[in-house]
């Protein structure tokens, strides 16, 4: 009999025995050569269950029916290979045994329970009885032409390696968390990627090693103008020289906004690739907004067009219609942008196209663009994940920012080398601009309509402000003809072309009055003569000023700070750090600010369990934690609880609103013909079109953190998808 992993819509199909060994065997390439053994194993084990004679009645009537295949393995590692009182043997079946029922959710399941009840290991452990699952191996063994023994040799060899890994990192209480997640990634991928067809790029050398060529030659045929140009060039220096030398895993690199972080870290990156053999760079950005000026100076700097896919950004805003799927739920680039949020999700959140993303991590240079903008409830958890890479992983990680503190102030637990600084000393600069603060009193948006306006009258002016009620407020009051407005209520394509209006403003020294959330904080190469901003954190106002005179041409550049009334009291981190810096003496203190600011606010992440208590997140995934353990497996984590339950951030945007706006250009109704035709899709319930014109579709939504509307709002999917609607048509 011919059994069937796969079967296309076109007819075409796979062999579950060519899906299993194809499996393993990419599984063993992908994994680091302590854990390949392992990674075999799980590959070939993993869709055992498709033995079932249920699935190949499934997959050959193609059938709704969902048969349960991925807990079968842990079943057959049950009966066949458990010995009596030998917990290293149970340990061992419940890790691959829970990472093979995983690989299809994306979430490694609970090893105890807050309920003290029978856990989702245990639950799923018992769905089958002896006989289906002696007759699912046996079929197994069959078809592979496999003996007992042959799969007791490989169940005995994956069984000491993960034996001997886990001993050799037994100081680290999360050990386990972090081998079997290493281990689910590498199986998802290795599976995706058979059954697609596609398998990973094993390297990149070459490219790295010619666009290193390429950044070098363009960095060197800048013109050198001013002081800023000159500090640039000794900081992108100083990074490519630290990059010679046997490095530490963790590196910091701290410059003022504005002297070329980007290239420089860049360059380092692109070096460390060469000396060390990383696979890749995952460059980790705070803001959507960062992506989209890093990704457009990246390409520029290295030569990469825009339809060159060596250069990948993962973001929830990227217009992904020219990206095979493959490439970008992979990875499978040499440079690869996201943000902080995707990221952590990646460490710790659910899904596989989360999870798949953790063994790319491993492997790979990481710089993390001002890390002090990591999500304060996740801080601890950050640590602990800059722990994993001192200890267990071969990646080199960067830790940049214009505003980094003391260490032993943001991530008190980390250990850093004395070697981690890519730059000698911190490199001074003439000052490009002055920072006042006005903050004897509360002023109203009025105050500030009245100052902005009387700044135009001399100079470009940028005005930024905590939230988006504010900043629409304030621009609605401005009487000024060149007023612009970025927030992330415009959506993305209606914010590009008003940023490329800036940009030919400012070019032309012609008067403007930008008004912006934080979204203009960072990632944005524009320079304004005087800077506006609502009181925040200090970190948020040096980045801030940083658009300010940004390359030193003026004399000085104004950089004005005002304690705006408003209503914060659901933006928790942001009230905390207006408090920190009106109780702070020194408004230039950086670790002051800090130390003042992580006593305000909580740097751990707090859950509320079925049992109605609460946990730090972190001890669930804990291994000696046995608080919530039956005594009846070796694990006790609750690993699924915890990638349920993560969020990096709070009140993520859950309501999606289509914008049919006209555009510039050639092509001015673009967006008004994409969106109707994604309507038509829905309406047609035609699932190709729907996901195609999705993907272009991006570039006129916006995120909405409550549900629209029905008076403003024509609900195209039931609490997903809005359209917009004005009195007249559906056009906004």
């Amino acid at each position: 009999m011919e059994y069937l992993a796969h079967k296309n819509d076109d007819g075409s199909i796979q062999t579950l025995r060519e899906h299993l060994q194809q499996t393993a065997n990419l599984a063993y390439k992908l994994a680091p050569g302590n854990l390949k053994n392992i990674a075999y194993l799980l590959g070939l084990l993993h869709d055992i269950g498709k033995y079932q004679p249920e699935f190949q009645s499934h997959i050959q009537k193609q059938d709704h029916n969902k048969v349960d295949h991925s807990s079968m393995a842990n079943a057959i590692l049950i009966n066949y290979f458990e010995q009596v009182n030998d917990d290293m043997s149970r340990l061992c079946i419940e890790a691959f045994g829970g990472i093979i029922m995983a690989h299809h959710v994306g979430y490694l399941p609970n090893f105890g329970n807050e309920l003290l009840q029978e856990t989702d290991y245990e639950k799923r452990s018992k769905r089958f009885d002896f006989e289906s699952v002696n007759d699912c191996y046996l079929s197994f063994l069959k078809d592979n032409n496999m003996s007992e023994n042959q799969v007791e040799n490989l169940f005995q060899k994956a069984k000491q390696q993960y034996i001997d890994y886990i001993k050799s990192h037994s100081n680290n209480v999360y050990v386990m968390y972090w081998t079997e997640r290493l281990l689910l990634s590498i199986l998802i991928n290795a599976d995706h990627s058979d059954t697609s067809g596609i398998i990973p790029t094993a390297s990149y050398a070459k490219w790295i090693h010619s666009k290193y060529n390429i950044l070098l030659n363009n960095l060197e045929t800048k013109s050198i103008e001013t002081n800023v140009d000159k500090v640039r060039q000794i900081i992108s220096s100083q990074c490519d020289e630290a990059a010679n030398s046997i490095q530490p895993n963790i590196r910091t690199l701290a410059a003022q906004t504005g002297l070329g972080k980007t290239f420089a870290s860049l360059r380092w990156g692109l070096k460390t690739c060469m000396m060390t053999d990383q696979k890749q760079i995952i460059i980790v950005v705070p803001l959507l907004s960062v992506i989209e000026q890093n990704v457009k100076e990246i390409r520029n700097i290295l030569n990469v067009d825009s339809s060159d896919l060596t250069v990948i950004e993962d973001d929830s805003n990227t217009n992904h219609h020219t990206l095979d799927d493959y490439e970008l739920n992979n990875w499978d680039a040499p440079i690869i942008i996201t943000t902080t949020v995707n990221f952590l999700k990646v460490c710790f959140g659910s899904g596989t196209s989360h999870v798949q993303h953790f063994s790319n991590i491993a492997n790979a240079v990481v710089i993390f663009d001002e890390v002090q903008a990591i999500p304060t409830k996740s801080l601890d958890l950050f640590s602990i994940l800059l722990d994993w890479f001192n200890s267990f992983s071969t990646s080199k990680v960067l830790l940049s920012s214009a505003t980094l503190p003391d260490f032993r102030v943001l991530l008190p637990t980390l250990k850093v080398s004395d070697r981690a600084s890519l730059v000698s000393k911190r490199i001074k600069i003439s000052p490009r601009y002055e920072i006042k603060y006005h903050m004897d009193h509360v002023v109203d948006p009025e105050d500030i309509v009245k100052f902005a306006s009387e700044r135009a009258k001399t100079g470009t002016v940028l005005i930024i402000v905590n939230t988006k009620s504010l900043a629409n407020e304030i621009y609605n009051k401005l009487d000024f003809n060149n007023k612009k407005l970025i927030t992330t209520d415009i959506c993305h394509a209606e914010r590009l072309d008003n940023l490329a209006d800036i940009a030919d403003l400012l070019k032309k020294d012609k008067p403007v009055i930008c008004v912006s959330t934080q979204i203009m904080q960072a990632g944005v190469d524009l320079s304004f003569d005087y800077l506006i901003r609502d009181l925040a954190g200090l970190d948020s106002i040096i980045q801030s000023a940083g658009r300010c005179n940004r390359n030193g041409n003026k004399h000085l550049g104004c950089v004005d700070v005002f304690n705006i009334s408003e209503d914060l009291n659901k933006l928790p981190e942001i009230n905390a750090s207006r408090q920190a810096m009106l109780e702070i003496d020194d408004k230039n203190d950086v670790n002051k600010y800090f130390k003042k600011y992580f006593g305000l606010i909580n740097t751990k992440f707090y859950i509320t369990l079925s049992n109605g208590k609460t946990s730090i997140l972190q001890d669930l995934i804990n291994s000696t934690n046995i608080n919530y353990s039956l005594g009846k497996e070796i694990h006790s984590q609750l690993y699924g609880t915890v990638a349920r339950n993560y969020e990096p951030i709070d009140n993520e945007a859950k309501y999606t609103i289509l914008i049919q706006c006209k555009g510039r250009g050639e092509d001015e109704d673009k967006g008004v013909r994409i969106v109707n035709e994604l309507m038509d899709a829905y309406n047609n319930n035609d699932p190709k079109m729907i996901k195609k014109m999705t993907q272009l579709a991006q570039d006129y939504m916006v995120k909405k953190y409550n549900k629209p509307d029905r008076h403003e709002y024509k609900e195209v999917v039931p609490n997903e998808l809005y359209c917009k609607i004005s009195k007249d048509s559906l056009i906004f």
